[in-house]
């Protein structure tokens, strides 16, 4: 019998990865579908440090430091 699920989100962006984290914290079973395997350097996807307040309120941000981001100072011109 094929496993059955609440929720599937296509994407595990960080769009795609809040979605799944949220509905998954409200007891949903959610399948979460991304196309690559993350195995390495992604180059071009940046979060602003504006995101970090949101990483704090979702309970991620101390994992997210844990990997090394590159510093991004935001916006300059």
């Amino acid at each position: 019998m094929p496993e059955r699920f609440d929720a599937a989100v296509v994407g595990g962006g960080p769009a795609g990865a809040t979605v799944a984290l949220c509905l998954a914290r409200r007891g949903r079973k959610v399948c979460l579908f991304e196309t690559t395997g993350f195995a390495g350097e992604r180059y071009g996807e940046t979060l602003p440090p504006e995101i970090n307040p949101l990483l704090r309120e979702l309970g991620v941000f101390d994992e997210f430091r844990a990997l090394g981001p590159l510093p991004s100072p935001g916006m300059e011109a």
